[in-house]
């Protein structure tokens, strides 16, 4: 794989030691393809996903004005009302968009005024390997990402 100073690690796709605890993790860019928006908790290392096609994310910028096709002054706002309307994190953190990405192992922030960042365990340095994860590797992704990133039961009880 090619370092990130080339067209191939558009997404800036790095592996790196956690400074406090040497954990090896995975940053990466969220890519713009993404259908998703991704927010973190400012207490752990837990995450959330919401679709940009969520029956009650579109409902909510609906009724409060907010165009899902408008631009950017409108997307702060969208941003706002996502925030707002999140269940907590089971820590009792908020999820929130510009939250320090933290290490799974050890919880300290790590990834600091970089909102656009997405962070996860490093599986044996394979997210920089041009080829398909193994059964092991894709296991291990998809551990860590059951236990960290919530994809359902993520709105407050009055929206949801």
């Amino acid at each position: 794989m090619s370092d990130d100073t080339t067209e191939d690690n558009w997404l800036h796709a790095n592996i790196f030691p956690c400074p406090h605890c040497d954990t090896q993790l995975f940053r990466v860019d969220h890519s713009p393809m993404s259908d998703d928006y991704r927010l973190y908790c400012n207490r752990c290392p837990n995450s959330v996903e919401v679709s940009y096609y969520d029956d009650v994310c579109l409902r909510l910028h609906k009724e409060r004005g907010v165009d899902v096709q408008d631009g950017w002054p409108r997307e702060a706002a969208k941003r706002e009302l996502i925030e707002q309307h999140l269940r907590p994190c089971d820590c009792g953190g908020l999820y929130l968009f510009n939250a320090a990405r933290r290490c799974p192992s050890c919880h300290q922030p790590v990834v600091v005024d970089e909102p656009w960042v997405d962070l996860s365990p490093s599986v044996n340095g394979s997210e920089l390997e041009d080829r398909d994860p193994t059964p092991e590797e894709q296991d291990a992704y998809e551990q860590f990402a059951a236990a960290h990133i919530r994809t359902r039961d993520i709105w407050k009880p009055s929206i949801g």
